[in-house]
């Protein structure tokens, strides 16, 4: 991974790129299995790539928020795009709500038994 100034750094932090999305989603519902699939689901989308940027991280992070939930996609949004004033934080609301995204939902595994490994019928 490549960071804004092209250095490499010494290898990729999956647990840092996860808590920066778990920040995001804090106190919304299903806020760790959300952050865990959002981070996979990024990371599908970029493999095969030799070199990523961390800036095709965070347009990928931003990209399924704004899919997966609003209020999360606003709070990355400030930071990764620098929003300084209530007019930028306020415009990228009226973009939510000019333009919904459609929704993106990570549905759970069913249960699996502990001895057996096979999913529990309810």
């Amino acid at each position: 991974m490549l960071k804004k100034n092209n250095r490499e750094p010494a290898k990729f932090a999956y647990g840092q790129f996860l808590k920066s999305i778990q920040y995001a989603l804090d106190g919304r519902s299903n806020a760790e299995y959300t952050a865990d699939m959002a981070a996979k689901f990024v990371l599908d989308s970029l493999s095969g790539q030799t070199t990523v940027h961390s800036a095709q991280l965070a347009v990928g992070i931003l990209t399924c928020l704004r899919h997966v939930d609003d209020i999360a996609y606003l709070r990355c949004a400030v930071m990764v795009k620098n929003l300084r004033s209530v007019t930028l934080i306020a415009e990228e609301v009226y973009g939510l709500m000019r333009t919904p995204s459609p929704r993106l939902q990570f549905e759970r595994p069913a249960p699996r038994s502990i001895q057996t490994g096979e999913p529990m019928v309810s």
